[in-house]
């Protein structure tokens, strides 16, 4: 590992070449001593002969290896200081197997005990209810599938999986953390029964940390249940929103425009506003860059689509791009008719009735024919 491609020092270092800790931590550990001192030897002989005795290890190695630890997984050091012993004690004291040796980026030999488990940065996201993080990295196209699920299977040092952490974070509910909540369980069904060294079960964490009403009713579930429900089954009762999203961007990007329609026909407009701001409106980006073939009907989805939401047309994926601005990329090059329609401002939408834009967009016999059938009228 070279300094070149390491990332920048945590803040605590700062207080470790002075050789005092900051003040959240005084009362928590020993005052170590500066770590990029003493000979590898007596690094060696510190760490590896006082395993268990932090108040013996005041070169500070564990300390640093800790701190590099999560630096490399881009995490801030805990600040409680309880959860910092904790997380000391686990990472740099309770670990099996041989210790690891590896160089940090000022050549200072360091050894770090094999953790007692692989690092599964899931557990990190859900001790900090980042749902957002979790729904992403489920869901990105390049997910081991098999490693995902093992990490969803892996106890840590309190005997709790990571749906227990989700069950102890989930006091607010959103359309992200119940997302998150059916896949977990989807990742591992005999979690719902499964118990901490503390001898509790998710339920009993969330009914005990006040989680929100929906959390608690997933959580309710048996394994058994769960089976039985299956992703779908559960998305649709548990995690609408996700679910049908989902639905929904599987059905612009095979053309099955039907089937959107369907679902705007089907059900009560607060559903499909949700789905169609979830993400941030996401929706309408895959529409953009999936609309390549013009036809009446998906220009006609588009316009249903804007008017329940007329402010999906300025918002922007992680990349700075609105709908338009997809739909004009190159790669994506949608039809002229898709690119006149996401040209149109929140504003214009939010005062024009939905009867007048369909009919400034597309043919007044489609309007006067085909709109009332597609909308069942």
């Amino acid at each position: 590992m070279s300094s070149s491609t390491f990332k920048p020092k945590p803040p605590i270092f700062n207080s470790l070449t002075n050789q005092t800790l900051s003040s959240s931590f005084n009362d928590a550990l020993p005052v170590f001593a500066d770590c990029q001192t003493g000979t590898d030897e007596e690094n060696e002989k510190c760490f590896l002969g006082n395993v268990g005795n932090l108040t013996n290890t005041g070169c500070g190695q564990c300390l640093l290896a800790l701190s590099l630890y999560y630096a490399e997984i881009e995490e801030e050091l805990p600040t409680d200081p309880t959860e910092f012993v904790s997380a000391i004690t686990s990472f740099c004291v309770s670990g099996d197997g041989p210790p690891t040796k590896t160089k940090n980026p000022w050549n200072k030999l360091i050894y770090v005990h094999t953790p007692t488990m692989p690092l599964n940065e899931h557990r990190n996201w859900l001790k900090k209810g980042d749902w957002p993080a979790v729904d992403d990295a489920m869901g990105h196209p390049d997910t081991d599938e098999d490693l995902l699920r093992r990490k969803y299977e892996e106890r840590d040092e309190h005997g709790r999986l990571p749906h227990h952490w989700l069950a102890a974070k989930a006091q607010t509910h959103t359309h992200t953390l119940a997302s998150v909540g059916v896949m977990s369980i989807c990742l591992n069904k005999e979690a719902l029964t499964t118990r901490d060294n503390k001898g509790e079960t998710p339920i009993d964490i969330a009914r005990r940390s006040g989680a929100c009403a929906e959390i608690i009713g997933l959580l309710s579930l048996t394994p058994e249940e769960a089976r039985s429900l299956g992703w779908d089954e559960m998305g649709r009762l548990y995690a609408p929103v996700s679910y049908w999203m989902s639905e929904m961007a599987g059905w612009i990007q095979s053309r099955s425009y039907a089937d959107c329609h369907k679902f705007f026909n089907e059900h009560d407009d607060e559903l499909v506003r949700e789905v169609l701001k979830y993400r941030n409106s996401d929706l309408l980006r895959w529409l953009a860059c999936d609309s390549q073939v013009y036809s009446y009907t998906l220009v006609f989805l588009a316009l249903r689509m804007i008017h329940r939401n007329p402010l999906s047309l300025q918002a922007s994926d992680e990349d700075g791009d609105t709908p338009l601005q997809l739909a004009e990329h190159p790669q994506f090059n949608a039809c002229n008719e898709i690119q006149n329609v996401l040209s149109l401002t929140p504003t214009y939408i939010s005062s024009t009735p939905l009867n007048t834009l369909l009919r400034q967009h597309l043919p007044k016999q489609f309007v006067d024919e085909e709109v009332i059938y597609i909308i069942g009228v």
